[in-house]
């Protein structure tokens, strides 16, 4: 009988319950929805994704035939529904301008050192996973949640990252234009992204690029002149700042080619051969600031 009852568990533990699965159903869901078109940010979203992380933090996802992908973002969201606190103090801290009303520009606070800790890493990374909402609006726009992941610097953060970018280029997501809010979205996580500057980051920033040049018709849009390709080539090249430029450019020596599409691996090339403020190459010649 004992042996019965030890069978049974063994095997139930090996997939994880049907509502483990359809709440992280729900978690994409909640975050693809807010970038199709017509999407209007209320509370309900944001309201709904925190009680998903509630529910996330009593289950256990210790299954074997999870699936790689669920069990990826079951370890992101866990953590921060665990310690809500933490996930409110950001809220609280970042959610809003602390400039006087009057202010023409209304910049968010300064991030401050105790918020730049493993501590708060899986409360920023909730944060960047959940749906667009006027909730956190103010903190996406002005990219203080990308910013902090990038200070923080763990690797952990880069599959994060890249399923944040992955949300802006669903199937249904909202068309991607010019300057728009779903492009703004993607130079912001490929900027965190490069300051990491390691070979990982790297895999990364090319799958990105990838997804975007998948699901985009025609001409890549441009944000403040130039496209999703054009922004990858300037952050390898310390266009966008050169505090790990000589990172950048010993792992571009060392990375791998061989598997690599034919437009990534042009950027590669370009961007390893850049050497000058003005590259013979297209996209040095159009990424150079005027």
């Amino acid at each position: 009988m004992f042996l019965m009852v030890y069978s049974t568990v063994a095997v139930e533990t090996n997939s994880p319950p049907p509502q483990l699965q359809e709440l992280l159903h729900q978690a994409e869901d909640l975050a693809r929805q807010s970038y199709l078109p017509g999407y209007r940010s209320g509370k309900e979203g944001f309201t709904a994704y925190r009680q998903l992380l509630t529910k996330l933090a009593l289950e256990d996802g210790a299954f074997k035939n999870m699936g790689e992908e669920k069990q990826t973002l079951f370890q992101m969201l866990k953590p921060a529904g665990s310690h809500p606190e933490l996930f409110d103090e950001l809220l609280d801290y970042y959610g809003h301008s602390r400039a006087p009303l009057e202010a023409h520009v209304r910049m968010p606070p300064a991030l401050r050192q105790q918020h730049l800790t493993e501590t708060y890493r899986p409360a920023w990374e909730a944060l960047l996973l959940a749906p667009v909402n006027g909730e956190i609006g103010f903190m996406q726009i002005r990219h203080t949640i990308t910013n902090a992941l990038a200070i923080i610097g763990i690797p952990k953060s880069i599959p994060v990252l890249e399923k944040a970018f992955a949300y802006t280029c669903g199937k249904e997501a909202r068309e991607v234009d010019d300057d728009s809010y779903s492009l703004k979205r993607q130079v912001s996580i490929l900027q965190s992204l490069s300051q990491f500057a390691t070979a990982e980051a790297l895999h990364a920033m090319f799958r990105c690029l990838a997804k975007a040049e998948t699901a985009t018709i025609g001409p890549l849009p441009q944000y403040s002149g130039y496209d999703i390709r054009d922004w990858v080539f300037r952050y390898l090249t310390g266009q966008e700042g050169r505090k790990n430029v000589e990172q950048w450019s010993r792992v571009m020596e060392t990375f791998p080619k061989d598997n690599l599409p034919v437009k990534q691996r042009e950027v590669l090339d370009q961007a390893i051969s850049f050497k000058t403020s003005v590259s013979d190459s297209p996209l040095g010649k159009r990424c150079k600031r005027k």
